[in-house]
């Protein structure tokens, strides 16, 4: 329940930090409202959408690419502080803001999640290259069982090993889990109640 509710906050704090890097590009657009077309603020919207995707993820960037547009309209459109327009060749510009930060804001996400697969596999490369090379340098199966023993308590935290007739079996546990937990498992897997 504690783990939901955690989750349930953080998603929430995504969305208030979308919400606060649309106020912060409002923020920097408001001094160039009179100096600058209104269409070419939106490059700092849209700006603003390819951090949210980048950082927060595609639901926040979806979100920020909607509070945009909604933003760009209430505060750069006449009139202003209004989400009524005079011009209809807004029509055009917001539908092509939306479409264009969508597109954007989801590529990013997208490539944001690609760039955390490849840090994790990379991750497990360097682990797995690490227990080879410690493996190859040993010489008997007594050295190599008791190599892998402390190579996995320490590069794993938690690790069981269980060997029976030239036969090794092992067991994780991930590390969250708790000693009761932990002691469990390893008596059973001693007393090959796990295979």
């Amino acid at each position: 329940m504690e783990n939901l509710k955690s989750q349930f906050n953080k998603g929430y704090l995504r969305y208030l930090i979308a919400i606060s890097i649309v106020a912060l590009c409002t923020i920097l657009c408001l001094p160039l409202r009179e100096k600058v077309a209104p269409v070419s603020l939106t490059m700092i919207y849209l700006t603003g959408v390819v951090i949210a995707a980048a950082r927060l993820g595609i639901g926040p960037s979806i979100f920020s690419s909607i509070l945009s547009v909604l933003s760009f309209n209430f505060f750069f459109t006449k009139p202003y502080h209004s989400l009524t327009f005079y011009d209809e060749s807004y029509y055009f510009t917001f539908s092509m803001m939306l479409l264009t930060s969508l597109i954007v804001g989801s590529m990013t996400a997208k490539l944001s999640q690609l760039v955390e697969i490849s840090r994790k596999e990379e991750k497990e490369t360097h682990f797995l290259f690490d227990f080879a090379k410690g493996l190859s340098e040993l010489k008997n199966q007594d050295a190599m069982i008791e190599f892998s023993k402390n190579f996995f308590k320490i590069k794993t935290n938690f690790a069981f090993i269980h060997i029976e007739n030239n036969h090794i079996d092992f067991c994780f546990l991930p590390n969250q889990a708790n000693d009761y937990d932990k002691k469990a498992v390893e008596t059973a897997f001693e007393e090959n109640e796990i295979s």
